[in-house]
Parts: structure tokens; C-alpha cells; sequence
């Protein structure tokens, strides 16, 4: 499965994603190229900025905004990056 644009729903998945991700509860993403928002945001490889609650990423490349951030470098609050 693959978008280029915009994906939205409650609960989002993707093998690759390119654009924007927004979800009420949850995104998910193999490889994701953009801004993913949602409470839960979790991503093995990334490209661009998660916003939400809770961000992980195996493979960041951007900025992670929320609560609690995990990323192959740090796990931090509020903000991190990598």
C-alpha cells in the first residue's frame, strides 16, 4: 500500500507514504516522507516531522514534536531530532 498526498482516518497504515498522515488514534508507516499527526505515530524509516502524543522512529531524519519522542539517537520529551 502506498499514498502520495494525504491519508486520513482513525487508524493509519502504510508500507510507504509520501505527504501528509493524519490520524486520530494511530499512523504507522514502513517508510513515510512528510508530517505524520496523531497520537500515535510510529515509523521505521522517516523523513520530515511527527506531531503527537506519543513519536517513534527506527530511522529518523527531522523532528519529532510530543509528550514522550523516540528515535535511533535519543528518547526525549517535548522535542527531539535527529
Amino acid at each position: 500500500d502506498r499514498f502520495d498526498g494525504f491519508q486520513g482516518g482513525g487508524f493509519n497504515m502504510t508500507y510507504r507514504g509520501s505527504g501528509v498522515q493524519l490520524g486520530i488514534m494511530n499512523n504507522w508507516a514502513a517508510e513515510m516522507h512528510g508530517v505524520q499527526i496523531s497520537a500515535q505515530n510510529e515509523s521505521k524509516k522517516h523523513r520530515g516531522v511527527q506531531l503527537g502524543v506519543y513519536n517513534r522512529s527506527l530511522d529518523l531524519k527531522g523532528l519529532q514534536i510530543g509528550i514522550w519522542n523516540v528515535n535511533q539517537k535519543r528518547k526525549f520529551p517535548l522535542i527531539n531530532w535527529a
